[in-house]
């Protein structure tokens, strides 16, 4: 898979993480619009072509990299069906919603690339049909629930909640169903734990999700309308029961009947809470950690207000979960969390809480609203610890009045006051809170007025100023937006605050410049950084081509409605963007194109075919509702602008050429169902072998072509053979391809004796470890199935993100299968490196502890790592321009080490 589709793949989890986007009521949307922006119409059709009048159309767009698109437009369809959504930003994608809050809901991805100052006909955006479901919610013992909360998913969205849930479950374990407005997000990690409410736009989502919804009656009965047809999914929760998710079968014209879903009660915890003061009416939720997830966040559900004892409870909690408890004087926090509690009941006992007010001022000595003040460990430069309560929120925002009050539940210790203002030089003042005497404290912070910081961008060849451009300033690890240029080319950062930032990070200083019609530029500015005189940085950007030119397939324009999707250009060197830059056209019905914004050179691309009628599709790569593959390869975009492009989209298997025809022997399995894949020079072709072992090719170049075959599902990959052959033009080849395997169980287990499901599984051969054979994932029977081929010793790598490693090397044929590989579990590692002498120089730097790798900070030469592994260890250090050097014996304890000294030697390695 090229680079484009794995950027396509990255935007599958959009429709679940879109909806934390959807704008909360009153929220103003984008007005102005650029010069620069795009106007996208079309028509709002039924399944049948009859328009749909007043439906409320809302347009997302995220640039770069952003997954979380926001809203700039909404607007309604006329009468006739017709909308027009206005002030599209050219260099963004884009989502359309439709009926968000109706039962037609639709959240569909844009499919062609925007044109400056231009508007966009997207045609006839056709929305299913909508059927009425009804269904039961139901207790164990069959009674019905009222007050349960039904949320449905369409087909479209069922598929990328699933697809979401899977992917987010290890790390949020109690899955997306369980949240409601007035919940937390509890996370643990490394034996720390953090909360934070949900934010505005996220607690808007849930309660007044974009779904259908309905509430059950009193005898649990209910009824929604939805789209149709297909399976739907059905999220159900009440807060006395444990959620959970049924599926049901809608079709059109028909009102369909989903069967009872069952919620289960649950366990029912009591708990109390003790300390300083008067411990009632006190906010409380509790977070749930499944054993068997070993997840690293969940959901605090609110457990409600504590009594004149301090007691509280909650129902409907799972069995066999850690518990970790929030406390808080007001729902806004902060909030105090004890635990994990692996039993019932709670007791809980508040450390002393001491209230410190924080004033901060400008040089005149007038107060600054809305200034961020946080508090940090003097020692760390961290979130200040406590013993099993830690306060999860360490930072508040002034008032008008430029005050603050911050009231902490911490230890007798020092905390370092840091206030923060856009355009402002940032403060920091040490306050003791631990003096004996538990009164309140008080400091007072001055922000000085920041430096300003200037561009210029015009056009590389005309010198004309460019307006529209945006920019953005990288220092280290701190980054600003500047905002667009004006007529002038122009634009200020007017505050830069630049203090906090170390002198070897502000000489990587690196100004990043887009725009739409233009490639990106990147340019060094720590000279003007270092001089606060210095007048704006003119920046030429180089003009964008245009890219025309005709697609065929077997000598003649396609046959299907296609786009042709093609990486725009490379990122500048230094961005830290996920998704690459594509432009996307329509393949006309005579196979020509014209596709703008492309930089010239060799360029990726592949072509997608599309619904004769459908205007957008859906964001799924693979699928019979979205895109689906067609070809991919390379092209050249020439300097010459007039000079036209022909892209051959024959498939390499249906082109004139040689023919291979193969048979697979296997000893020891089936040779019915190998994933056989020839690596050829003009492509990759792969096929599946017949049930007597036999495979073909046609239409390959001659030349050296390998053969790879392998041992294929959804879970693992298993590399069984691999063969090189040398094809001469003409005629066919006929292959032999003998396989010895033998099947292999591996099953990962902490010790504990229980499987280690969700984890990842490597196999190397010993004799080259750095060239995987075999990998995949843990299934629920607690195994991950392989099949080996072509050595006898072999090493076995498992991982659970940074919960635990485990490893272990075994020659065939084993004693026993399945392989039981015993799992470490990593513990929390912090410290400090120190040297023998001289300390390197470079401004990166790069421990490796075992399977671990921690970046050092140079600048005080700490480090900070979740997953290391208990044990004596030797580690290596590595850097930009100097070879390698290593360490000392030195030891993590079993409970991990926060004042670890990993000492290196003089002399290099």
């Amino acid at each position: 898979m090229n680079a484009l589709a794995k950027s396509s793949l990255l935007a599958l989890l959009l429709p679940a993480i879109l909806p934390l986007a959807w704008p909360p009521q009153g929220e103003p949307v984008r007005q102005s619009f650029p010069e620069f922006a795009g106007t996208l119409r079309g028509r709002v059709v039924d399944v049948d072509g009859k328009p749909l009048a007043n439906l409320a159309l809302t347009l997302f767009e995220g640039r770069d990299a952003e997954l979380l698109f926001h809203a700039v437009a909404t607007g309604r369809s006329a009468d006739d069906g017709r909308f027009e959504l206005r002030g599209a930003d050219a260099l963004a994608g884009h989502c359309i919603g439709v009926d968000l809050d109706g039962p037609r809901r639709q959240m569909r991805h844009v499919e062609v690339s925007l044109q400056s100052g231009r508007a966009v006909d997207l045609g006839d955006v056709a929305l299913p049909a909508t059927t009425k479901l009804r269904g039961t919610i139901v207790d164990e013992q069959g009674h019905g629930i009222g007050g349960a909360r039904v949320r449905v998913l369409p087909p479209y969205e069922r598929d990328m909640f699933a697809l979401a849930n899977w992917f987010l479950g290890p790390i949020l374990g109690a899955g997306l169903h369980t949240a409601r407005a007035d919940d937390l997000v509890i996370s643990s990690r490394g034996g720390r734990s953090s909360a934070s409410p949900l934010s505005p736009i996220a607690r808007e989502f849930f309660e007044h999700p974009p779904v259908p919804v309905a509430t059950t009656a009193a005898d649990g009965s209910f009824e929604v309308e939805t789209s149709a047809p297909g399976e739907v999914l059905l999220l159900v929760d009440h807060p006395r029961y444990v959620a959970t998710m049924g599926t049901a079968l809608v079709e059109r014209g028909a009102i369909a009947q989903a069967d009872p879903i069952t919620l289960a009660a649950g366990a029912t915890i009591e708990g109390k809470i003790a300390g300083p003061g008067s411990a009632a009416g006190l906010f409380v939720w509790v977070g749930a950690f499944e054993t068997k997830q070993r997840a690293r966040t969940t959901v605090g559900r609110f457990a409600g207000v504590t009594g004149p004892d301090g007691h509280f409870s909650i129902g409907a909690v799972p069995e066999d979960a850690a518990l970790v408890v929030a406390a808080a004087r007001s729902r806004a926090g902060p909030f105090f969390l004890a635990g994990p509690f692996q039993s019932a009941p709670l007791d809980i006992t508040l450390p002393a809480s001491i209230d410190l007010f924080v004033d901060v001022v400008d040089s005149s000595d007038h107060p600054l609203p809305d200034a961020e003040v946080s508090l940090l460990d003097p020692a760390s430069g961290e979130l200040p610890e406590v013993t099993r309560l830690e306060p999860a929120t360490q930072s508040a925002v002034t008032e008008h009045d430029g005050n603050v009050r911050v009231a902490r539940g911490l230890s007798p210790t020092p905390v370092v006051v840091v206030a923060r203002s856009a355009g402002r030089v940032t403060s920091s003042e040490t306050v003791d809170l631990g003096d004996g005497t538990g009164s309140p404290r008080s400091v007072k912070l001055q922000l000085a007025t920041a430096r300003a910081f200037a561009i210029q961008v015009v056009d590389s060849t005309t010198k004309r100023p460019l307006k529209g451009a945006s920019a953005r300033l990288v220092v280290g690890d701190r980054e600003w937006a500047l905002p667009p240029t004006d007529e002038q080319g122009s634009a200020t950062l007017a505050g830069l605050p630049l203090d906090f930032v170390a002198d070897d990070a502000r000489a990587a200083a690196t100004v990043f410049v887009f725009h739409p019609l233009a490639l990106p530029a990147q340019v060094p500015c720590a000279k003007e950084l270092a001089t606060p005189s210095a007048g704006p940085i003119e920046i030429a950007l180089e003009a964008a081509r245009t890219l025309r030119g005709r697609v065929v397939v077997h000598g003649a324009p396609p046959t299907k409605p296609m786009l042709l999707r093609v990486a725009a250009y490379d990122l500048p060197r230094g961005t830290d963007f996920d998704l690459e830059p594509q432009r996307i056209a329509r393949v006309a019905a005579d196979g020509t194109f014209a596709l703008s914004g492309l930089a010239t050179g060799k360029r990726s691309f592949d072509l997608l075919v599309r619904a004769p009628q459908q205007a957008l599709f859906d964001v799924r790569f693979y699928g019979p509702d979205g895109p689906r593959l067609f070809f991919e390869g390379e092209l050249v975009v020439p300097e010459d602008p007039e000079r036209e492009v022909t892209i051959d989209a024959t498939p390499l298997g249906e082109r004139e050429g040689i023919a291979i025809h193969g048979t697979i022997h296997r000893t020891g399995g089936s040779p019915s169902g190998l994933l056989v894949t020839a690596y050829t020079s003009g492509g990759e072709l792969q096929a599946t072998s017949s049930t007597d072992g036999a495979f073909a090719f046609t239409g390959i170049k001659g030349g050296r072509v390998s053969l790879e075959i392998a041992d294929s599902n959804d879970k693992t990959y298993s590399k069984l053979a691999t063969k090189e052959i040398e094809l001469s033009a003409g005629g066919s080849a006929e292959v032999v391809i003998d396989l010895h395997s033998t099947p292999l169980d591996v099953s990962p287990r902490w010790p504990d004796g229980t499987p280690a499901w969700a984890t990842h599984v490597s196999i190397n051969r010993a004799e080259d470890r750095n060239y995987t054979q075999c990998w995949g994932d843990v299934e629920q029977d607690g195994l991950a199935h392989f099949e080996l081929s072509g050595s006898e010793k072999w090493l076995v790598r498992v991982e659970r993100f940074d919960e635990g490693h485990g490893r272990r090397n075994f020659t065939l044929p084993l004693d026993e299968n399945p392989c039981v590989i015993p799992m470490v579990r990593c513990v929390p590692c912090a410290g400090r490196v120190e040297f023998d002498g001289d300390a390197p120089g470079g401004t990166v730097w790069q421990m490796y502890v075992g399977e671990c790798a921690i970046a050092v900070d140079p600048r005080d030469r700490r480090f900070k790592a979740f997953d290391v592994v208990p044990g004596v260890h030797t580690a290596r250090l590595d850097g930009a321009h100097w070879s390698a050097r290593w360490s000392h014996e030195f030891q993590v304890d079993e409970v991990g080490s926060t004042d670890l000294v990993v000492r290196f030697k003089k002399d290099e390695h």
